[in-house]
């Protein structure tokens, strides 16, 4: 039984040790058939079943599709979702605030300076290859953004996923990247200027595929399995920024990738 059954199994005796196997799935929105075989390990647990639990109330859905926190929230709240980045430094967050749309959170994470990114089609594409081969992000996935600076600054320091804001990286809108704990920024796109000099985008085309050395900086991309970087990749250009130039830290992501990778 692979682990993510095993946390549907769990979940179910959780939710349902007193109630009656029929009822169990009426109330899940699924047939007693689907519920019967999934129990007896006749079939690994079906995307229907995985998003009717992960919608359940007081369920946590990350720790049904990742394995993190615990099986049910019994304080939680939720966080307003965006959709897209503000248009400049100075713009507020709320105003990319996606209509009525809120995902839950823990009480014990939840911050007024806090939002849920939704990732849509769009904003995986603007990572580019390199942001999208190493991190894998899917339209769909929720990312954990803190937006507060004293708290972005309070943060242990170390390698993150950030959305930063400098003159010289996309002409000074809010971009997509990875931050090092020596404030050293490799953004997604491709306009970075190469070692914090001048380029124009053909130059930059021109390094695609190109076999290069590791710039200064990137010494804890190589050392991180989940980002590997070996020298035949194109690696984004490293600029040195500083602490009020961050925007948002991301600070988790909650993945549908299991809920992709289910049988119907």
């Amino acid at each position: 039984m692979n682990p993510t059954a095993r946390r549907v199994q769990r979940l179910l005796k959780l939710l349902f040790a007193d109630v009656q196997q029929r009822e169990a799935s009426r109330q899940i929105g699924v047939t007693q058939s689907l519920l019967s075989r999934t129990l007896s390990e006749e079939r690994e647990p079906s995307k229907t079943l995985l998003e009717k639990l992960a919608s359940f109330p007081g369920v946590n859905p990350r720790w049904l599709l990742d394995g993190v926190g615990e099986p049910l929230l019994s304080d939680c709240t939720t966080l307003p979702v965006v959709t897209r980045l503000p248009k400049t430094a100075e713009a507020m967050w709320q105003e990319t605030v996606s209509g009525d749309e809120t995902y839950r959170i823990s009480e014990n994470q939840f911050s007024e300076t806090r939002y849920w990114c939704r990732l849509t089609k769009t904003t995986v594409k603007s990572w580019g290859d390199w942001g999208q081969r190493h991190l894998r992000p899917k339209d769909g996935d929720y990312l954990l953004l803190e937006t507060d600076p004293k708290q972005i600054e309070s943060l242990p320091g170390q390698f993150r996923l950030v959305i930063v804001t400098h003159p010289k990286i996309a002409k000074g809108k809010p971009s997509w990247g990875i931050l090092t704990s020596d404030m050293r920024f490799f953004a997604f796109k491709a306009n970075t200027p190469r070692n914090q000099s001048a380029e124009t985008g053909n130059a930059v085309a021109r390094r695609t595929r190109r076999k290069i050395t590791l710039p200064k900086g990137t010494a804890e991309m190589a050392a991180d399995p989940a980002l590997q970087v070996t020298k035949s990749d194109e690696v984004p250009s490293a600029i040195k920024i500083e602490s009020e130039q961050v925007m948002a830290v991301v600070l988790e992501m909650a993945s549908d990738t299991v809920l992709q990778k289910a049988s119907d």
